[in-house]
């Protein structure tokens, strides 16, 4: 088995046209915070943005395409008694 590395299907490469780049870039970034044991990936926006090169909006516009073509779920957690949300992602292509 190779870590670190996901295969993409011919369903999935049909959807590859329609990508923009901060779709694409988004989707990698998420995939190298790829918890295997939890299925989750949990990178705070400044790390999306740092990672990609791209501001919050363009982040933000990535993440929505994903979830229109269902290649990623987001669920809001809370930080307990600490306050405030964060996000999870759950990468639904990932092997």
């Amino acid at each position: 088995m190779t870590k670190g590395f996901c295969k993409f299907t011919s369903e999935q490469a049909a959807y590859l046209p329609v990508m923009t780049g901060p779709m694409l870039k988004t989707w990698l970034c998420l995939a190298t915070h790829h918890n295997r044991k939890t299925g989750l990936c949990c990178p705070s926006y400044d790390v999306l943005c740092a990672e990609t090169g791209y501001c919050r909006s363009k982040v933000r516009e990535g993440l929505h395409g994903l979830i229109g073509i269902g290649w990623i779920t987001v669920e809001k957690r809370s930080r307990g008694r600490s306050g405030g949300l964060y996000n999870t992602y759950r990468l639904r292509f990932v092997g």
